[in-house]
């Protein structure tokens, strides 16, 4: 019986599928693979937009409750400063009155004094207390004697915060009294008539060389002769986010019926790409 005739592809056949096989691979895996690097490409930018929306609200935050008139921008834009406040609003901010008379309940006198009063019930003691505060850089130049002894100015720190008794019993409406170190007194009272607590300096960092934005506090060194990381060598530094590419802080002047406000510029990403993202956050309470 004859054997049955095995039926395959020729030599010729087969180089044909190759190199259709190569064709097909030199046209479809770029498709592939840009489609995949597209994908990962627009991840990466999310996360980087993620980022940067998060550094601008903890700042906006911050920035709320931060004492008036407090916000410094330094010269080299890349490090912002202000005074933080308790986001608690009893704690914030309290009213006084002006006065001479030593009564109990008009004694509400910060002027050349380490004692006064102010209106309102405080059950904690916040570390400082600022009036009068016209500008960033008295600030400044008030903390930075804040330590030293017989020092006058718009910053102090508490030494005691108490409920004001008459016969024993705290007076209605209530009304706290606050003393001053011995070595501290208010120079003059506000023309505001207004004491605002402070738990002490919160800066933001742009360090670039490391592609960080840092957070820093519990720091209590203002002193504007020493250089920004001298100064807040021992705060805590807390990583806001990474992939920092550049930053730049800008104080922008208020009008009449505009306040003031902090334009805030990030750049985020690495060799393959960046984000910018840019906010003016109004300083209606930080001004």
């Amino acid at each position: 019986m004859r054997a049955p005739r095995v039926q395959g592809f020729t030599l010729t056949e087969l180089i044909i599928v190759i190199v259709l096989m190569g064709i097909l691979a030199t046209v479809v895996t770029p498709l592939i693979a840009n489609k995949f690097s597209a994908v990962h490409q627009s991840t990466r930018r999310a996360h980087w937009v993620q980022q940067a929306e998060y550094a601008l609200f903890t700042l906006r935050q911050d920035l709320a409750n931060s004492v008036p008139n407090s916000v410094f921008v330094d010269a080299s834009g890349e490090q912002v400063e202000f005074l933080g406040a308790s986001p608690d609003d009893e704690l914030f901010a309290a009213r006084y009155r002006d006065k001479t008379n030593t009564s109990i309940s008009d004694r509400l006198q910060p002027n050349n004094d380490d004692i006064f009063d102010i209106f309102g019930d405080f059950s904690e003691r916040p570390p400082y207390v600022s009036i009068g505060t016209l500008n960033a850089t008295d600030m400044r130049i008030d903390w930075g004697n804040l330590l030293g002894a017989g020092t006058t100015g718009t910053l102090a720190s508490i030494a005691v915060m108490e409920p004001v008794l008459d016969a024993g019993v705290p007076i209605s409406p209530p009304e706290t009294r606050i003393t001053l170190p011995a070595s501290q007194k208010f120079g003059a009272g506000s023309p505001y008539k207004r004491a605002y607590f402070t738990n002490g300096p919160i800066a933001y960092d742009c360090n670039t060389a490391v592609q960080q934005l840092y957070r820093v506090k519990a720091y209590d060194v203002l002193d504007p002769a020493l250089n920004f990381v001298t100064r807040t060598a021992l705060g805590n530094r807390a990583r806001v986010i990474d992939s920092l590419v550049a930053c730049n802080f800008e104080l922008v002047g208020g009008g009449t019926y505009l306040p003031p406000a902090l334009r805030v510029s990030l750049e985020i990403g690495d060799a393959s790409g960046t984000i910018q993202l840019i906010d003016t956050i109004l300083l209606s309470n930080g001004s």
